[in-house]
């Protein structure tokens, strides 16, 4: 039963892409799409369900030492987080975008982040690390203003996955050298953790990340970047490490990354378009997961995942939102009020819940995220302290003057209402109703993020 809902999650956007990319005709191609998105779904929240009554499990035929696929709890948190996002993404695509191509470049996607969700197998995922690249890649190099952005893109994209590939090439050798050969686990951490620096954006890796978020389709950019599927390989990979007394990679990488969050929030303050300050603060918020998740207790591994978490989906919607109010009103800048209050009322409240839910506002998930990073963080160096409340800080300033400077001042005499459709309207709403319930009722998912962080800290099954 399992193995069956693990190929439908993984097989249906990939049958969807199939089918919209040979498309032609653009009519019905966001119902195909939303259609696909939506019953991976269910499917995932069926998985997880089924995988959260069996406890962690192997699954399919061996590819090397391990078994292709690999469910536990946390599978069962990531994979429908994947595929809500895109479902969102689906249904906030602007309309004049849409195209079979776009659609089935959405699928593909989602299809490829399933993928490396469901799956604890080095080849396999290596594989995988370069397959999803692909997507945002021909998008970036089909549009003229964003061929450089596309090279730049490649070469970032490229490093990752060869450190990728020599960290399991190492690891591979680790085990089959001699005991006392530790400089050789230590060289493939370091490897590792070198190609999720570069795939999440972590300084001195970073400077791809907001020139995307400026030149590429939103909607993709979201779903390169959102699921997160660097922070993925440091706790299923390099974690469980930890029990193997090689701890000191991991504080150097929460060290950049904390670095990283406060540099991304401090440069996002002074931007002067829309588009790099979200690629701004989106940096920063993946790089407070990243500092989490790679913590020295499980407090932290907790609220790195429940960062994780709710970011994805607080950006998401901050991101949704200036893609919606840029497909009403063209591009949008910082260096004058724009006056879309009058004209956009339900985007503005959108952006303003979506962006105070990012910075940890009371009453969402990431205040509770927020509040766990920042209790494990005390009794420890004041640097860590310091560095988590400068980024929230700082990013809390930048979400308000993008909302005061965008819907403030006066509206121009040209303008005209700009009203929600009801797509529109069920992802913006149905996304803060999550939100709010979550934030207000965290216990559950808590506690599902305490059973992943207990499993990802003992060694993997091996066997199926």
């Amino acid at each position: 039963m399992t193995l069956a809902l693990l190929l439908l999650v993984i097989g249906l956007p990939g049958l969807g892409a199939a089918l919209l990319l040979r498309r032609s005709v653009v009519v019905g191609a966001r119902r195909i799409a939303a259609a696909v998105v939506g019953l991976d779904l269910l499917v995932s929240i069926g998985l997880s369900a089924q995988v959260l009554a069996e406890g962690p499990a192997d699954h399919g035929f061996l590819l090397g030492p391990t078994a292709l696929l690999h469910t536990d709890a946390l599978s069962a948190v990531v994979v429908p987080f994947a595929a809500l996002l895109a479902l969102l993404v689906v249904l906030a695509y602007p309309r004049f975008l849409v195209t079979p191509q776009a659609m089935g470049r959405m699928a593909l996607a989602l299809a490829a982040a399933q993928s490396i969700f469901l799956t604890a197998n080095p080849l396999l995922l290596s594989l995988l690390w370069v397959g999803a690249v692909a997507p945002p890649y021909l998008e970036l190099k089909s549009r003229p203003v964003a061929r450089r952005t596309a090279r730049v893109f490649a070469l970032y994209m490229g490093l990752s996955a060869l450190s990728l590939c020599v960290g399991f090439a190492l690891l591979a050798l680790a085990d089959l050298g001699p005991p006392g050969a530790t400089w050789i686990a230590r060289a493939a951490v370091t490897s590792l953790l070198l190609a999720v620096m570069v795939r999440k954006g972590v300084a001195p890796f970073h400077s791809w990340f907001p020139e995307v978020f400026a030149r590429g389709s939103l909607g993709g950019v979201l779903l390169l970047t959102l699921p997160q599927v660097g922070a993925y390989a440091v706790v299923r990979f390099v974690v469980p490490l930890l029990a193997d007394a090689l701890p000191i990679e991991l504080y150097v990488l929460s060290g950049l990354s904390l670095l990283t969050a406060v540099y991304g929030a401090a440069v996002g303050l002074v931007q002067r378009e829309v588009r790099p300050a979200l690629g701004y603060l989106a940096m920063s918020q993946s790089a407070l997961s990243l500092a989490g998740l790679t913590g020295s207790t499980p407090d932290l591994l907790v609220g790195g995942l429940l960062m994780w978490i709710s970011s994805g989906l607080a950006l998401t919607g901050l991101g949704l939102s200036v893609w919606m109010l840029e497909a009403r009103a063209g591009t949008l800048s910082l260096r004058q009020p724009g006056g879309h209050y009058r004209t956009a009322p339900a985007l503005a409240v959108c952006f303003l819940f979506f962006g105070l839910a990012s910075v940890g506002f009371p009453g969402t998930l990431s205040f509770v995220a927020d509040d766990l990073l920042i209790s494990a963080a005390l009794g420890r160096a004041v640097g860590p302290n310091l560095a988590l409340v400068a980024a929230s800080a700082m990013n809390a300033v930048a979400v308000l003057r993008a909302w005061f400077t965008l819907f403030g001042g006066p509206a121009s005499p040209q303008m005209s209402p700009h009203e929600l459709v009801p797509r529109e309207r069920v992802a913006a709403g149905g996304l803060i109703l999550l939100i709010v319930a979550l934030g207000l009722s965290p216990g559950p998912l808590l506690h599902l993020l305490e059973r992943a962080a207990t499993e990802l800290a003992a060694p993997l099954i091996s066997a199926p």
